[in-house]
């Protein structure tokens, strides 16, 4: 059988004829190769590039030091105990972190391993889901869109659950649709159940996927008025619903409780009204493929608009599948139960690609016969930034907070007798950094915090004096300041505050400076020179 017939054959109940034929006419190649070839060898520039970013191995920045500290620092029951700082993560994510540690060691390519993994895995099924939803030309778009997602191929490689959130939505995804297809065997219930129980102990936003899933299912048996599939269904989602009631009880019940968790993290504001708070919105959703500052990201936001039309005018099924978890985090951020800003919205990721990838193959499509090139003018504007992006990262790996090398640098060239005074925001990271590659000084100083929790007001205050008092207690002796994450606000950097304090009492001898990171040295026991002061 030919993948044209496969492609025809896959298509759902609700695909019409027309389309379908529409579908059959588009040219299946392009530059020699065939759109599915196509799709695999994007597929493997997207792996390739998430691969890279890994195996650059960049330093831990305070996020992902702070999650490691609590890695490294608890048995598994202990992770199943509300995480130091304030962290979320799923159980089995966590469990699956703890058991890399164990297995690999405490370095950051042991810990980042499940990310990167869970990143290529999605990557590698997602032309096997949009193959299910799209023409040939529309899954390779897809495909496209998702490899060359610079957000998805640098959370492939943090020691945070986003970038694997994207790789569940995928798995989800693919296992919902192949659900939907045709009758609702034994196989296909006992699968989409055990899938659906498990998969929100590794990822919490998969619950919304679940949801619209379930919606989706309800709306094929509305359609084909087959109240009998939907019964068929039921145990898969009883089997959901304990399997979600057991992790809100030992989990996201003593998450939700935490009030800290609502301040630091933003909630989305419904008032649509108001079109600032709708701009935000799209901002933080699209900017998975295109940078929101450029009008690009216009393009996007069409391809989009059209590939919703398209769904719902072939397959309304498949459009509650992959539209209406996004609306449902949406209300449970609204609710404050969910907080959403960029990062958190990479679950939708998958969809998203498949939308905007269905939109794009309309539009050339649809131009394909006018002595206009609008299709590859669109083509054009519409992977411009992702291809100058994702090549960016090629030449450039990200990076953030490169404070191992800083610290290793200090190690290679102190004194006896040096004194290490860490800044108060890279306390954390250097704790990591000193268990992990058992970096060692007999004399370490942690500084205090420009800004503080006043115990009696439970507000922060402001020290401005702290610089002066924590360097004054090292006076006379050799000292390296190392500093990363540092604070710049209020009209404060403060780095510059820090080297012009010590400007003040000493003499810089020596100065390491990395991404995010850097180290001086000062002599407190020598007077500057005039010529410093000036």
């Amino acid at each position: 059988m030919s993948s044209d017939q496969l492609q025809t054959s896959d298509l759902p109940e609700t695909a019409t004829t027309a389309e379908t034929s529409a579908h059959a006419q588009q040219p299946a190649r392009w530059l020699s190769l065939s759109y599915w070839q196509w799709a695999w060898l994007l597929a493997t520039v997207g792996v390739a590039v998430r691969v890279q970013q890994y195996l650059y191995n960049r330093s831990l920045w305070l996020d992902e030091a702070l999650m490691a500290f609590n890695i490294l620092s608890r048995s598994f029951h202990e992770l199943t105990q509300q995480l130091h700082f304030h962290l979320v993560g799923p159980l089995l994510w966590l469990f699956t972190e703890k058991e890399c540690q164990l297995l690999f060691g405490k370095r950051e390519m042991a810990l980042r391993l499940p990310q990167i993994l869970m990143g290529c895995a999605g990557m590698l099924l997602l032309p096997l889901l949009a193959r299910r939803l799209l023409s040939q030309r529309g899954v390779a778009l897809a495909v496209a869109l998702f490899a060359l997602s610079p957000p998805l191929i640098y959370y492939s490689s943090e020691l945070k659950p986003y970038g694997s959130d994207a790789g569940f939505a995928v798995l989800v995804l693919l296992a919902g649709f192949w659900a939907l297809e045709g009758r609702a065997t034994a196989l296909k219930i006992v699968s989409i159940g055990l899938v659906g129980a498990a998969v929100t102990w590794f990822s919490h936003p998969a619950l919304f996927l679940l949801a619209g899933l379930g919606l989706a299912i309800l709306w094929s048996c509305y359609e084909r008025r087959n109240w009998a599939r939907l019964a068929a269904f039921t145990p898969a989602f009883l089997l959901w619903a304990a399997s979600f009631a057991a992790n809100y009880m030992l989990e996201l019940r003593r998450n939700n409780a935490d009030r800290a968790l609502h301040r630091a993290y933003p909630f989305v504001k419904l008032e649509l009204l108001r079109f600032g708070n709708l701009e935000d919105i799209l901002e933080s959703v699209f900017v998975q493929q295109q940078n929101p500052t450029t009008l690009l990201l216009g393009v996007a936001i069409l391809a989009s608009v059209i590939g919703v039309i398209f769904f719902w005018r072939r397959n309304r099924a498949a459009l509650l599948f992959l539209f209406t978890p996004l609306v449902i985090a949406l209300l449970f951020s609204a609710a404050t139960m969910y907080p959403l800003m960029g990062r958190f919205y990479l679950f939708f990721a998958p969809a998203l690609a498949l939308l905007v990838a269905a939109g794009a193959d309309q539009v050339l499509e649809a131009t394909r016969s006018s002595r206009l090139p609008i299709g590859s003018v669109f083509f054009v504007f519409l992977f411009l930034q992702p291809v100058l992006s994702t090549t960016n990262y090629v030449m450039h790996p990200r990076q953030s907070e490169e404070l191992r090398r800083v610290l290793q640098y200090v190690a290679g060239h102190q004194q006896p007798g040096d004194t290490w005074y860490v800044y108060c925001y890279a306390r954390w990271p250097f704790t990591y950094y000193q268990q992990a590659y058992a970096l060692t000084s007999p004399n370490v100083v942690f500084g205090s915090c420009m800004r503080a929790n006043r115990a009696s007001t439970r507000r922060l205050y402001y020290n401005w004096d702290f610089l002066q008092q924590d360097f004054s207690r090292l006076a006379g002796k050799r000292v390296w300041v190392i500093v990363s994450h540092h604070w710049m606000g209020d009209g404060v950097d403060e780095e510059v505050y820090a080297v012009h304090v010590l400007d003040s009492m000493g003499t810089r001898l020596d100065m390491h400076l990395e991404p995010g990171a850097v180290a001086y040295l000062y002599d407190l026991g020598k007077p500057p020179s005039p010529d410093s002061l000036r």
